[in-house]
């Protein structure tokens, strides 16, 4: 499998990070170098987590992930609810 490299802008985009541990927090921390504004759901998270949070540099969501939200959260405002039937999505 072949590989390569992307360049994004991330700068005031929405990032989620599912999970909460030492691999999340790497993560994290390149997304909040980038400035981008990012979501965080786990049961638990690292203490390196909890303390960006605490400087507000990611929002946390304490809980497990499931594919709902993702669809509901981060997908509602934009071009999906005129496809969502495809997918068999309906929001109630």
């Amino acid at each position: 499998m072949a590989y390569y490299p992307v360049m994004l802008n991330i700068k005031n985009k929405k990032c989620l990070v599912v999970g909460g541990g030492k691999v999340a927090l790497r993560k994290i921390l390149s997304l909040v170098e980038g400035e981008a504004l990012v979501t965080a759901i786990s049961p638990s998270f690292d203490e390196g987590i909890i303390e960006l949070a605490a400087k507000e540099k990611v929002e946390l969501i304490r809980r497990e992930y499931q594919l709902y939200f993702y669809i509901y959260k981060w997908q509602k405002s934009t071009s999906f609810e005129n496809d969502k039937r495809k997918i068999g999505v309906n929001f109630q």
